[in-house]
């Protein structure tokens, strides 16, 4: 409460607002250059020549450098500091490996400079946190989320040479006709997708309370699942609805039941799926090799064993170690081992693997923990931040991306891992006021 009345009031007031807009501001500039939607348009990109022989604006690389340090100097200019205690260790460790594996890296200038990208991008995340109130990062990301799908649909339609991959396409031709909208690849549209089908099915009224919005962001979101054709992403919606659609049927219960009746029913449907003798990968349009991906996890386990504990430096797989390999032998599109898992083991190791994955789960079940203790509009927001995490466990089966800050999923993945782990440390040190406080709070060591 102020103890200064008359215009001084007003005037704290007034700047307490223009800090948390600006706040906002960079919250929607952070996320988007590193999404990076409309790609092959700002970086002038032609699909019909091979990347290798084209060069790219830098402007989207500098940028992903330059927001993650104005986030940190913003919040520390309005005197929030506290996002450096919030910070989830098991995931800093897993940053600073990254980092460091740059001494033993095969590509160190690569595993340096991806390394700090992702730790400053952690670190800006939890300092916006910090000024912003949950409920309006949600609300943001619904509306990034929003407009990623909806422009992605435009794109197809109106502009299906840059929407649709082409027949002309240097390295994706076999995907002509797909829809990949404002992405790079109908995969990496498909993962959006899943993520927006069940952000605007459970969560929608987070981003918009008018009910005909929310129904054609989900409409945009189905079509972009159906016609980007990615099997990953359609499988990950599915499992990721099944768990949700539980968890909302067991809210009343312990958070340890809830989960332990999300794997009796995700092991029963897969018992009865094989019993049935059904042929589940034709359903959704693979065969027995997922299109090629068991040859290249045959191909890349071996480079794995060649360094098990720690991996060949952080981002090396694609550049210095698989992707050469990989290009040889499947073509230029294939330059990582599709799958998270296997990348994680490739450039960090079993070391880098168990960070990672004991930041997601404990972050998974402390969120959903937390969720059953809240208010009805926090606790849609903790659930909300979660399906990122959750949907990157299913696809990372499939795809790479969902585990690094590279693409939609992998961006908006680490950013739910910090956001949800920062507003649970601000609820348990603050649990009477953490709902009411306002951001900007200590914009007076400005004045």
């Amino acid at each position: 409460m102020y103890h200064i009345v008359g215009g001084r009031v007003i005037e704290r007031a007034t700047e307490s607002r223009f800090y948390r807009r600006a706040a906002v501001v960079l919250l929607y500039c952070l996320i988007l250059v590193f999404i990076y939607p409309f790609m092959l348009l700002i970086s002038d990109v032609d699909t019909s020549v091979p990347l290798a022989l084209q060069t790219q604006s830098k402007t989207i690389y500098y940028l992903r450098y330059f927001f993650p340090l104005l986030c940190i100097g913003f919040a520390l200019a309005c005197g929030e500091s506290n996002f450096l205690l919030r910070l989830c260790p098991a995931l800093m460790l897993y940053c600073v490996l990254c980092l460091l594996s740059v001494a033993w890296s095969e590509d160190p200038y690569s595993s340096f400079k991806y390394g700090v990208r992702l730790l400053l991008y952690v670190i800006a995340v939890a300092a916006l946190c910090e000024a912003l109130r949950l409920e309006i990062v949600c609300r943001v990301i619904l509306r990034i989320v929003a407009f990623i799908i909806l422009s992605s649909v435009a794109m197809a339609v109106l502009a299906p040479g840059y929407g649709t991959h082409q027949a002309s396409d240097a390295s994706q031709s076999v995907h002509a006709g797909l829809w990949r909208g404002v992405t790079s690849h109908k995969n990496e549209l498909g993962a959006m997708a899943s993520c927006a089908t069940i952000a605007f099915l459970f969560f929608g009224h987070l981003g918009s309370s008018l009910l005909g919005v929310r129904l054609i962001c989900l409409s945009a979101s189905l079509a972009c699942l159906i016609f980007a054709g990615s099997a990953g992403g359609l499988v990950s919606a599915i499992v990721v609805l099944m768990i949700y659609f539980v968890m909302f049927l067991t809210w009343r219960w312990p958070v340890a039941f809830s989960w332990l009746l999300v794997f009796i029913v995700g092991g029963a449907s897969a018992f009865v799926l094989l019993a049935a003798d059904i042929d589940t990968l034709s359903l959704i349009g693979r065969d027995s090799t997922l299109t090629g991906r068991t040859t290249i996890w045959q191909t890349v386990l071996p480079m794995i064993a060649d360094s098990p504990l720690l991996g060949h430096g952080y981002y090396s797989g694609p550049t210095a170690v698989a992707g050469p390999r990989l290009a040889q032998l499947f073509g230029p599109a294939i330059s990582d081992p599709h799958n998270g898992y296997l990348s994680l083991l490739l450039d960090t190791g079993m070391v880098g693997l168990s960070l990672y994955l004991y930041s997601v789960l404990s972050v998974i079940l402390m969120g959903t923990a937390r969720a059953k203790h809240e208010g009805r509009v926090r606790q849609d927001c903790f659930m909300f931040l979660l399906i990122t995490p959750i949907l990157g466990i299913v696809l990372a089966f499939f795809e790479g991306h969902p585990v690094g800050d590279e693409a939609s999923i992998g961006t908006l993945n680490f950013f739910s891992l910090v956001a949800t782990y920062s507003y649970l440390k601000q609820s348990e040190a603050r649990p009477e006021v953490a709902h009411e406080r306002e951001p900007g709070r200590n914009v007076g060591v400005l004045i």
